[in-house]
């Protein structure tokens, strides 16, 4: 972690113990750049534009050295050694095509770093909204205990008065064990479900930062009933992956042309003790052309089916990854939807169950009468009140996976 980097998780925590909330969207800010995952993808890709440089090139050239053990007499002179240098050339287009391979599947690797950064937008919600449920049933709980401790302060005082039965403050102990258990029990879930978020974070483990919890859902916009999903990452990565190997397939067919080379011979001549003339150990310069003869033409038949196979097989998961897209999609936009309006149902039940519960609270205060509807009436708030933030969880949720599923 540089200094940048950890000068800001180090404010990000001091702001966390100070009671500021961190919004879902400047922790995704902080996640995108420090995620491991996202990290290793965007070096997957790194790697993969330095391919595109490595087919680029020409083979090595080839240095050659021969030695004439027995000599081998001339008209000049007998030669002693030899020195040659020659370059082999692929056929025409070649490289290109074998370049355009590269470079295309090195943008399918880009694809997948941008469809791992964008899932990483659902993941994180995926942690972060069921960590701040879990904080929010918490305060409901520990908001309900305290509710109780006041009934059971109305019980003592009804039954002191001789309005009411022992057996209302025994109730009473029953629920308030029941909430210090669930309070317990949420609290122990706090920990996993940090060690999540922090994980996606790259944070140490225990970190705690309180978590701004949404108060009601978003407004949504209409729901398709189709989507097209050709911009989506997924299907890029596909498109440029079907690319590449149409390239491959043109780069197999090549390689199967005859490769030209040239080259330069020097042949070493030592001079003839029988000859006066003036050429009398003179070397010899002698160029040369090559050509491959690509006779054995199995294996670069089989080249080129390999390519049309793959082409195949991208076409099929082309079609197979925009259904299962479109299932999702659907699926979600559902989850969006169901979500929205019980949260509408838990809203106006909270409001009549608080208006009961306030009328039968006044009532057994005056009467000690229906203590047990009491009871049942404030049990049946806190579950509304729970079952809401639960709706407000899912469809955030929901609503990050729909974002990821249109590319957003």
């Amino acid at each position: 972690m540089n200094f940048s980097k950890y000068l800001a998780f180090v404010l990000m925590v001091l702001q966390g113990f100070s009671g500021i909330c961190q919004s879902f969207e400047d922790l995704y800010k902080v996640a995108a750049d420090s995620n491991r995952g996202v990290r290793a993808s965007y070096e997957s890709f790194n790697a993969s534009m330095q391919v595109a440089a490595q087919v680029r090139g020409l083979p090595d050239p080839i240095l050659t050295f021969g030695d004439f053990i027995i000599p081998i007499e001339t008209r000049v002179g007998p030669q002693r050694a030899k020195l040659g240098l020659s370059q082999m050339f692929p056929w025409f287009g070649t490289q290109a095509a074998m370049e355009n391979t590269a470079t295309s599947m090195a943008q399918a690797k880009y694809s997948e770093f941008v469809d791992k950064k964008n899932y990483l937008y659902f993941e994180l919600a995926q942690s972060y909204y069921p960590l701040a449920e879990i904080e929010q049933h918490l305060a409901l709980q520990r908001e309900n205990l305290n509710i109780l401790k006041s009934f059971k302060a109305l019980a003592t005082t009804s039954f002191s008065n001789g309005k009411a039965s022992m057996v209302d403050v025994i109730r009473i102990d029953i629920e308030m064990e029941n909430a210090i258990t669930e309070i317990e029990l949420l609290e122990e879930s706090l920990y996993p479900q940090r060690v999540i978020l922090n994980n996606l974070l790259n944070w140490p483990f225990d970190t705690i930062v309180p978590l701004d919890f949404p108060k009601q859902v978003m407004e949504d916009g209409p729901i398709q009933e189709s989507l097209g999903f050709s911009t989506h990452p997924q299907m890029q990565g596909l498109h440029q992956k079907l690319a590449s190997a149409q390239y491959q397939e043109k780069a197999a067919k090549k390689m199967g042309a005859p490769k030209m080379g040239i080259g330069l011979d020097y042949i070493f001549i030592d001079k003839s003790s029988s000859m006066t003339s003036s050429d009398n150990g003179r070397d010899a310069i002698m160029p040369m052309v090559s050509m491959s003869l690509p006779l054995y033409r199995k294996k670069y038949n089989s080249a080129v089916d390999e390519a049309i196979y793959q082409q195949k097989a991208i076409q099929y998961e082309m079609q197979e990854k925009e259904n299962r897209l479109e299932s999702e999609y659907h699926l979600v936009a559902y989850d969006v939807h169901s979500s929205k309006e019980r949260f509408a149902l838990y809203e106006n039940q909270i409001k009549k169950t608080q208006q009961a519960l306030s009328l039968t609270q006044s009532e057994y205060a005056n009467s000690g009468q229906d203590f047990e509807e009491l009871l049942r009436l404030q049990q049946k708030l806190l579950k509304y009140k729970m079952n809401q933030a639960t709706q407000l969880r899912k469809h955030a949720v929901a609503n990050a996976k729909l974002n990821y599923l249109q590319s957003k």
